[in-house]
Order: structure tokens, then sequence, then C-alpha cells
């Protein structure tokens, strides 16, 4: 099947640069823990949440809209670009403006404030490069994607850990972000000349539909960066620095692992937009295949941090943020919640069905506001991981809910049955080297799973065939 087939190698080239993308950002996120300890680790995540709650603004869903558009008709795209292209200068421009006076108008340090000015100038740019990376997704060549995603990492990363070697703190982090992003913006624009034209459209009437057309996939972002951020501005506001930093020592390893949804979602999407109008049953294959992928990779990823939860804790960041490792154990369920409801969800996007997902998430927004408000005060960091795993499943319900009421799906529970019986062995295999070091068993699990997936046909000759052709272009 073409369709698979395109799919599965943009998977895989973004599989890979977000590889060594997590890695690179998860190893600055230790040096930040190591280096200004729990309070200042939550001083850097109230930042980034604080920020992030700005920055669904400066899209208002219109480059979504616009891979899904494009990838049905590339012709289309110059077109489309260049009146997209303005309305991101007006966005963006406002976004940043807005930034900086809500930090000035809410109770935030002096001593944060700054660096959030240098964070919303960042996300200028990397507002930019991110559309540009839009016009790469809508043409399905994602290779360019993952390397500029693995340099800008890797810039990000090495003038990081200058910046806090030299003694700079916080304020250095939000430069050597600002950096990264701006010069991975030049890269990208010159780059994107080779499969669009520059310039800037203003078709007033074209452009009031395509934001409107645009509200519901805002909208949804807007949600989702509620309920995703929400919880540690609550978690600063309500129980200070500490807490925040215990709380984001477990989220941000759960971040880590987030690039294998996203490296499907952004290659499958395209191929789900054009399949939609060319050849709805090769749609569904496509969308049950990719949906028994990521569970396959969720289901023992969930059950392996739960067993090994206070062992990668102690391990990664030291005693100082030992109890990390029960919030751990709740937010890995919420992830892999998340692994099934990002593919779904953006299935309904791609059918035309995407007011059904900001609906969901515009529930599960309000409903996670409310359990923060009523669990955080209480039980802090842990009412938080509570309050996120009850968000997920619902949202994963109410998405499945929907892509079944529109004729797209399948027995879940058939699909569940290899990847439980070989996460089942695994499960015993860590149970039975827990006495080894944890970067023993990590490895010996996923081996032990993979083989045992393998052997009772959970991975087809398809995709092996397919992997095996992906990996001779490297060897």
């Amino acid at each position: 099947m073409k369709a698979f087939n395109v799919v599965f190698k943009n998977t895989a080239f973004l599989f890979s640069a977000d590889v060594i993308s997590r890695l690179l950002s998860f190893s600055l996120f230790l040096v930040i823990a190591r280096t200004l300890g729990k309070t200042g680790l939550g001083d850097y995540s109230f930042i980034f949440a604080f920020t992030g709650l700005f920055w669904v603004f400066n899209d208002l869903g219109i480059s979504t809209l616009f891979v899904r558009e494009a990838a049905k008709d590339l012709k289309k795209a110059d077109y489309l670009f260049k009146n997209v292209l303005s309305i991101k200068i007006l966005l963006v421009t406002l976004v940043a403006l807005a930034t900086i006076i809500g930090a000035n108008f809410t109770s935030v340090s002096a001593n944060l404030a700054l660096p959030i000015y240098v964070v919303a100038l960042a996300v200028f740019f990397q507002s930019f490069k991110d559309l540009s990376f839009s016009v790469f997704q809508a043409h399905q060549r994602m290779l360019f994607v993952g390397i500029a995603r693995s340099l800008e990492m890797l810039l990000l990363v090495v003038l990081g850990i200058l910046a806090l070697l030299a003694g700079y703190g916080l304020l250095g982090l939000a430069f050597a972000f600002l950096i990264s992003y701006f010069l991975i913006f030049v890269l990208s624009a010159f780059a994107v000349r080779k499969l669009i034209t520059i310039r800037f459209g203003f078709d007033f009437d074209f452009q009031k539909k395509f934001v409107k057309s645009s509200m519901p996939f805002w909208f949804t972002g807007l949600f989702i960066a509620i309920y995703f951020r929400i919880d540690t501005v609550m978690i600063a506001f309500f129980r200070g620095s500490a807490e925040t930093g215990l709380y984001n020592a477990s989220y941000r390893l759960l971040d880590a692992l987030y690039f294998v949804p996203a490296a499907v979602i952004n290659a499958i999407f395209p191929a789900m937009s054009r399949l939609y109008v060319e050849n709805k049953a090769v749609l569904r294959s496509l969308y049950r295949k990719f949906f028994y992928y990521l569970l396959a990779i969720a289901l023992p990823m969930g059950v392996g941090v739960t067993l090994l939860a206070e062992r990668l804790i102690l391990f990664i960041y030291g005693s100082e943020f030992s109890g990390s490792n029960i919030a751990l154990q709740v937010l890995i369920w919420a992830l892999v919640a998340v692994f099934l409801s990002s593919i779904t969800g953006h299935l309904l996007n791609a059918v035309h069905k995407q007011l059904l997902f900001t609906l969901t998430t515009a529930f599960a927004a309000a409903l996670n506001i409310g359990l923060n408000l009523f669990f955080i005060p209480y039980w802090g960091y842990m009412g938080a991981a509570a309050s996120t795993l009850i968000t997920e499943l619902v949202v994963l319900l109410g998405l499945l809910y929907f892509a079944r009421k529109n004729s797209y799906s399948f027995n879940i529970f058939k699909l569940l049955l290899k990847p439980l019986a070989a996460t089942v062995v695994m499960s015993l295999v860590i149970l039975l080297t827990l006495q080894l070091h944890v970067l023993i068993i990590l490895p010996v699990a996923a081996i032990t799973y993979f083989a045992a997936l393998f052997l009772i046909k959970g991975i087809e000759n398809e995709e092996v065939i397919l992997i095996k052709s992906y990996l001779k272009q490297f060897i």
C-alpha cells in the first residue's frame, strides 16, 4: 500500500530525529535539575507553562488547516501560504506583546519576568519556523523537518549548558532558546523556498473564511494547552516552586516520550487528509494499523515505568526528587491515553469532524481546571497527577466514541491481546531482574517485549520488510 509506505517512511524519519531531539532536550532538563535544584526547576517550568498559555493564540489553528488543505491539492499551496503568512505576522506580534504585558500585570516575580520577555521573543521566530515545517509536512517531505529539529535541539542544549555553567541561570537559558530558534528560523526560510514562493498575500475575504474554518483547530489547541499547562501554573501559585519542580520532574520524563505519537501524527495527518477524499477504505485501514502501533508501544511503556518509577527518579534526578515516583506512576497512564487519543483526534480533523475534537477538549479543559482546584490545595502535585489522568481518560473515551459514530471503529480488545501477552512476559522479566541496574533492566525488558511480540506474530511481515528496507539506508 503506497500510502502506508510513505507514512511509514516519514514516521521513521521523524521518529529517528525525535529520539535524538528528546534525548538532547532531556539532557538539558537534567542539567537544569541538577544545577538549579527543585526550586530552580520549578521556576523554569513555570516560565514555559506561563508563556505556553499565550502561545496558543499565535496560530488560531491555521497551520493545521493549511496542512490539511494543501495536502489535498498541492497546486493551492502557494496561494494558501502567502495568505497564511500575512495572518501569522499579525498574530505572533500581538501574542508576543500580550505575553510581556501579562507578565507585568500578574504576580510574576522580577527574576522571572525578564526570562519570560526573552522567551516571548523566541516564540516569535519559532512560530514562523513551524509554518515552514507545515509546508514540508503538507508535501510529506519530513526528512528536512527531522534534521532541522535535531539541529535546533543540539544548539539549544550546547548554548543552555554553557549558560548554566557560566552562572547566567534562567535568563541565560532564555537567550539560548532565542538564539537557537532564530538560527533554525533562518535555515527553514531558505529551505522552504524550494517548495513554495515566500511572499505576502492579502485576500481578505479568503483570509476571513480561512480563519473562521480554522477556529475549531485553534480551540482544540487552546483547550489542550490549558489542561496540559494549567496544572503547573496552579501548583506554583497554590504550593510553590518546590512542588512545581517535583511534579515537573515526572512530567518531563513523560514529555520526553511524547515524541512517539508526535512523529506518527505529523507523518500520518497529511495522508489521512488526502485519503479522506481519495479512498476512505484505505483511510480506515491506515488509522487501525497506526492505532495498533501506538497501543503496542504505549502499553509496555506504561507497565514498565510503573514497575521502575522509583528507580528511574532516583537514578535520573537524585534523592532530592524522591516522592516524584508516585506522580510518575500515575502520569504514565495519562500518557498511554494520550498516545491513543492523539491519532483518533487527528483522524476527526482529517475527516472534517474537527468540531467533535474541539468539544471533547473543551469539556476536558473545564474538567481538568475543576479537578485541579479541588485536588491541588489538598494534595499538591499528587492531586495534579490524578487530575491529569482522569482528564486524559475522558478525552480518549470521548474521541473513540465519536470515531465510532463516524464509522471509524474496530475491536480494540482484539488489538490489545497480543501486546498484552507480550507485556506480561516483559513484566515477569522486570520482576526477576529488579536487583540489576536500571540501565540493564530497561534494554532487557524492551528486547524481551519485542521478541515476544514478534514470536506471537504481533509484528506482521509487512512491517518487518519495511523496517529492514529503512535500516538498509543507514548501513
